[in-house]
């Protein structure tokens, strides 16, 4: 049975998820979780029983990760967080589109959602979650808070419309590595339809610029294109080569710094990542490790 409790969660996340889509109505809101507008009127007054299914309950919280939160290191304000602020800040205000590729575990993905859910008309994608053509159309429609249900066309169409209509949107693609090739063309085709008036940037690892390099060789249709739209390069914010190890170093410490008491800890927490080659992912264990049991594994 849903808890008035989790009904209240959702209902919570609900509205603070509609502050991140100023440009939409509530009517148009509402459709896109399958609610009339007077259910979803009702719910934002704070109507919970016997007001909505409890699969609109689920489905709603599953699509706004309600419970589902898990604890998080504090936010620091590191090299990568601020190149990301300055370039997604850049792409959104003067509707360009790039591409930024660099390894795991530097903070792409937090760094890049927490700057997005600051912006009116940012929008986040994780493309893992939509890798074939329907999904992603479905998975882009439902980030932009439109009707996500009917025929595709007719979904795409709206979406093409949606932010042909919003100021100065952007539209982030985490993880496009993961997306079928059919995908790629169907970024070209909404990107062509909202060209100078939506930003796009599309994030991944080696393995994604792997990807576009072997499209653009054995000139496989679309790669050209879809590179000459997002910049005709890929960005890096960690330096490769002999300056690689020094900017690990203060990535690993600014973020270390905001989330150990005992500063005194912070450079041995530096070290054991960088002496095994680990990144803010193990940082986190080791960090995890120290908070959840009485005895330490970092000696400062």
């Amino acid at each position: 049975m849903i808890t008035t409790d989790f009904k209240e969660q959702v209902r919570e996340a609900l509205l603070s998820n509609k502050e991140n889509y100023p440009s939409t109505s509530d009517k148009q809101y509402a459709k896109s979780f399958n609610l009339s507008p007077a259910i979803y009127s009702r719910i934002k007054a704070g109507d919970l029983n016997k007001v909505a299914s409890d699969s609109f309950w689920i489905s709603a919280g599953r699509k706004l990760s309600v419970g589902l939160v898990k604890r998080e290191l504090k936010l620091a304000r590191t090299s990568v967080y601020e190149q990301f602020e300055e370039t997604i800040n850049f792409c959104k205000n003067y509707s360009k589109s790039t591409i930024v590729v660099d390894e795991c575990g530097v903070g792409k993905t937090r760094c890049s959602k927490h700057i997005i859910s600051k912006l009116n008309n940012g929008f986040y994608l994780d493309c893992s979650q939509g890798k074939t053509k329907t999904q992603f159309i479905r998975l882009l429609a439902q980030v932009l808070g439109l009707d996500a249900a009917g025929k595709i066309a007719e979904v795409k169409d709206n979406i093409k419309y949606y932010l042909n209509l919003i100021e100065t949107p952007i539209v982030v693609l985490d993880d496009a590595g993961y997306l079928d090739y059919n995908v790629f063309v169907e970024i070209i085709e909404i990107w062509n339809a909202t060209d100078k008036r939506c930003a796009w940037m599309m994030l991944g690892d080696d393995s994604f610029q792997a990807l576009l390099e072997k499209g653009l060789r054995s000139r496989r249709r679309g790669f050209r294109a879809l590179f000459s739209r997002f910049s005709d390069e890929c960005i890096h914010f960690v330096p490769i080569g002999s300056d690689r190890q020094e900017f690990m170093m203060q990535l690993i410490g600014d973020v270390a710094s905001v989330n150990v008491e005992n500063q005194n800890k912070v450079n041995k927490l530096i070290k054991l990542c960088i002496s095994k080659g680990k990144t803010l992912r193990h940082l986190e264990t080791l960090i995890d490790l120290e908070t959840n049991y009485d005895k330490s594994i970092i000696n400062p």
